[in-house]
């Protein structure tokens, strides 16, 4: 019995002082690797289609303070989620392809998605505005938004962003919510708030929204494992929450379930939504079209 707790101790020393060393990494090469890998992610996501199943739900505050029947909302939503880069230079957009609303087929989509990616006459900026406004355009709610998609968190992460933000290392909580895609000794909480002007996210009137939120990755290897976004308005709270995981064989952590909720000020009405994927597969797209010029990478609220 000695024995073994001497070797119990000894193993517990060499895991404490292997997760010390891994502490006193400097956050900046972890941040190199997550931009090499979100690099990467969108290279080989703009190959990949998968479904999203995507239930939105709202809610509204009676006068008796409890949740009312009355102005509530629910909606279901079939689609196909895709990276596009409309201009071949510009940013990557996560396209909603929505196929199926509350059980009954888009019967306008063929001839809607001809106009939007064919059409040669649209500037970079018109064409990526149009994309996202497409894929938001049965969403229910009284605030219009675009920012529902599952992969906008990295933009933030990405070498060209990193620089609109300060960062830093936070507590992981629950590990356990990573197995099978890291070790727990090998997970990193990041934290991050954009500071830089002209914000990713705009609000009504071209307004400014910036946007603060948590990464989840790998240290060692720069692979996201999950990310939550958060943007404050002075009427509204967007909280966009999203894991990843591993489906078929793609290679790749795709995104598994996107939980979102917009919370008004004063407190009276909640949107609330949950996605989640599955069915991912490879496509190729071929086409003679040359490139625009490349438009601003900003995405509208």
């Amino acid at each position: 019995m000695r024995t073994r707790f001497v070797a119990g101790a000894l193993a517990l020393l060499w895991v404490a002082s292997a997760r010390a060393g891994q502490d006193a990494e400097p956050l900046a090469p972890v941040l190199a690797r997550v931009a090499d890998y979100v690099a990467e992610y969108q290279l080989k996501l703009a190959g990949t289609v998968g479904e999203e199943r995507y239930r939105q739900d709202v809610r509204r505050l009676g006068r008796s303070g409890s949740w009312s029947t009355s102005g509530s909302q629910h909606r279901e939503m079939r689609s196909d989620l895709l990276l596009v880069r409309p201009t071949g230079e510009g940013p990557w957009l996560q396209f909603r392809d929505v196929f199926e609303v509350d059980g009954k087929p888009v019967r306008d989509r063929d001839e809607r998605l001809l106009t939007l990616f064919i059409d040669t006459t649209a500037d970079a900026k018109v064409q990526a505005e149009q994309i996202a406004k497409e894929g938001a355009r049965y969403n229910i709610g009284p605030v219009t938004r675009t920012i529902n998609v599952p992969v906008l968190a990295l933009a933030f992460f990405s070498r060209e962003h990193q620089a609109r933000s300060t960062f830093g290392r936070v507590g992981a909580g629950n590990l356990r919510r990573f197995a099978g895609l890291a070790s727990e000794a090998d997970v990193w909480a990041i934290q991050f708030a954009e500071v830089a002007a002209s914000t990713l996210v705009r609000g009504e009137a071209d307004k400014d929204l910036a946007a603060r939120g948590r990464a989840w990755v790998a240290h060692t290897t720069g692979r996201v494992l999950r990310t939550e976004l958060i943007i404050d308005d002075l009427y509204l709270r967007a909280r966009i929450e999203v894991s990843y995981g591993v489906q078929g064989d793609v290679g790749l952590l795709v995104p598994a379930e996107m939980r979102e909720q917009y919370q008004f000020r004063p407190p009276g009405t909640i949107i609330a939504g949950a996605a989640t994927y599955s069915h991912f597969r490879q496509f190729k797209v071929t086409t003679d079209e040359k490139t625009k010029p490349p438009g601003e990478n900003r995405l509208i609220w």
